[in-house]
């Protein structure tokens, strides 16, 4: 199982947005950017969590790592729009 899917299932089984953070973060802290699909998810909980600024640092970090990266691109664009 993931790190991700561990990430999600458990946030969505708490309904604590501050423990699903953490597990975010946890899980961020121990892949980096190697795991694109972790940072895109964070990145887009940090947003709707009004942390645009936190969110376009990691998708910076991930943009760095992989400059070719499409959903990246997508997700700087929600990132900008709102």
């Amino acid at each position: 199982m993931s790190l991700l899917k561990i990430s999600r299932d458990l946030a969505r089984m708490l309904k604590d947005d501050a423990k699903a953070e953490q597990l975010y973060k946890s899980a961020y802290e121990q892949t980096g950017t190697s795991a694109p699909r972790l940072v895109e998810a964070y990145g887009r909980f940090l947003q709707r969590k009004g942390k645009k600024e936190e969110a376009r640092k990691l998708y910076e970090e991930l943009t760095a790592a992989s400059p070719g990266n499409p959903l990246i691109r997508e997700d700087f664009k929600k990132l900008d729009a709102g």
